[in-house]
């Protein structure tokens, strides 16, 4: 797939074409690689100490794990440059813009937790493939 202005003016009917121009190469109108590998360099700067920290100490149990960890700003602040990235190749693959990144909980997210999942006195389900079980 080509990005190109024509394309990207297409996905919005009567937006301005020339807000395109932040994505596009010079003296072209087809989106631009290069801006992608910036940002991807920016973003991985950006967040480089959390994954680190993630990696070592949380997604896997590093034998000599760093003994830096990132403050709540740290945290914070490579949250944001995700966001920042994300609300600009949201706009650029959609032609929405999304201002909002914090979740929203739906109106009714905790019904499930309001009803018991097994009414009072009834057996207890037996999962397939535990000790004691039905066999596979």
């Amino acid at each position: 797939m080509d990005i190109t202005a024509d394309w990207w003016a297409r996905l919005q009917p009567g937006a301005d074409i020339r807000d395109f121009r932040r994505f596009q190469a010079a003296g072209t109108a087809h989106f631009d690689a290069a801006i992608a590998s910036a940002d991807l360099g920016r973003l991985a700067d950006a967040v480089a100490q959390v994954k680190k920290y993630v990696d070592q100490h949380l997604a896997h149990r590093d034998q000599n794990p760093s003994k830096e960890i990132p403050t709540f700003g740290d945290i914070h602040a490579a949250m944001d440059s995700v966001g920042e990235v994300f609300r600009k190749y949201h706009l650029l693959l959609t032609g929405a813009e999304r201002f909002v990144m914090v979740p929203v909980p739906h109106i009714g997210w905790d019904l499930p937790f309001t009803v018991p999942w097994l009414p009072p006195g009834s057996p207890r389900p037996r999962l397939r493939g535990t000790v004691g079980s039905d066999p596979l």
